[in-house]
């Protein structure tokens, strides 16, 4: 295995066990804001899918930001996946659509919540309420403690094919939002993140709701 191969599988076990301790399945509480979580019934309860959202991030994002010691993770019920090659992958399935995809207005609502992580200064950020913003044409989230969302990726090289009630969007690059680079740095205490930065992709395909 090359240097970079050894890098990314070393990142990808990394992030695959912020998954395992930060969702409790090891037991571990989370530390700092994610501490605060309610196990709510709407947290437990079986999520009705539509859909499913992909963010891939690239191989030279993950080497990047693992070499600074920063991950974002997906929790459940969004699910992880690595590859040394493709690199590092969050799914999330998509629960609601309250606008119409094609006519570029509403909300999609996404499962699961994103957890960023430094390991270097300990601070964490939880993201619950994920959704992409049809109009503003981001994905967005709300911190743990806040109801404000907060722009995190924009994806760009967009296509959009409709077939039916079934919209499905394929975006070739997903970059960095200013806002959220500027809210991610300060909570983080990194200077890791920055706006228009490029770090993957994005997939969406779900069902759109009959009206």
């Amino acid at each position: 295995m090359n240097r970079l191969r050894t890098r990314l599988a070393l990142a990808g076990a990394a992030a695959l066990a912020a998954v395992t301790t930060f969702s409790g399945l090891t037991g571990t509480a989370v530390a700092t804001e994610a501490q605060a979580a309610p196990a709510t019934q709407a947290q437990t309860a079986p999520v009705t899918s539509i859909g499913t959202a992909l963010i891939r991030e690239d191989s030279d994002f993950l080497r990047r930001s693992a070499e600074a010691g920063i991950f974002v993770v997906p929790l459940p019920p969004g699910t992880v996946g690595f590859d040394p090659a493709a690199g590092f992958s969050g799914t999330f399935p998509v629960t609601g659509a309250t606008g119409v995809l094609r006519e570029y207005y509403g909300t999609v609502q996404l499962g699961g919540s994103l957890l960023a992580v430094n390991v270097r200064t300990g601070r964490t950020v939880l993201f619950q309420q994920l959704a992409f913003d049809v109009d503003n044409w981001q994905l967005t989230g709300v911190p743990l403690g806040s109801t404000a969302p907060v722009g995190l990726l924009e994806p760009t090289e967009s296509s959009l094919v409709v077939n039916g009630a079934v919209n499905s969007l394929t975006s070739t690059g997903l970059a960095v939002n200013a806002s959220g680079a500027q809210y991610l740095d300060s909570k983080l205490a990194t200077s890791f993140f920055a706006a228009g930065s490029q770090i993957g992709s994005f997939a969406l395909n779900y069902t759109q709701p009959a009206a």
